[in-house]
């Protein structure tokens, strides 16, 4: 009984999760991480196919970097801020299944926000003006959030971007 019990409780809060994570079921053979030049609004599908002079770095993630990337990304308190109207990414991870693109996330710290290609549920929990014609989702990152990328970031020893994170949107 106690066995059965706690299989309920760990299949429930890994449903939960599931929910939350739009990567899991994702079908895909290797996730790369970019550290790229996107200034002018250009993503890392634009920066490779046809401005690789754009391209600083880049990593193949391994099983734990990508669920750690996931998790930051998909937490329901990741989000619920202000954002810049511009979006200069320099990170962005790419999710790949043979050689052709099934996935990819473009991030910017400095706008305070990403780009994902696969609807990330989170990102849209948390409306202003709610019910009025001026109604829209806070997509910004919270302060831990953008702080976790940044160690994250970190962590692939992509420097040539980063930027101290006090932020406007914090304020």
């Amino acid at each position: 009984m106690k066995n059965a019990f706690i299989t309920i409780i760990l299949s429930c809060s890994l449903s939960i999760f599931a929910q939350e994570n739009p990567f899991n079921g994702l079908n895909y053979d290797k996730v790369v991480a970019f550290e790229f030049n996107g200034n002018g609004m250009r993503t890392i599908d634009k920066v490779l196919t046809g401005e690789r002079s754009r391209l600083d770095n880049q990593v193949i993630l391994d099983s734990l970097q990508i669920k750690r990337f996931e998790k930051i990304i998909s937490m329901k308190d990741a989000y619920g801020h202000s954002t810049a109207a511009c979006f200069d990414p320099h990170f962005a991870v790419i999710y790949y299944l043979k050689d052709s693109i099934v996935a990819q996330v473009d991030v910017c710290l400095l706008c305070n926000y990403l780009i994902s290609s696969l609807k990330i549920p989170a990102m849209h929990q948390n409306i202003m003006d709610e019910g009025t014609e001026y109604e829209r989702p806070l997509t910004g990152f919270s302060k831990s959030t953008r702080k976790n990328l940044d160690d994250f970031i970190a962590s692939l020893h992509f420097n040539t971007y980063r930027e101290p994170l006090e932020s406007v949107f914090d304020e």
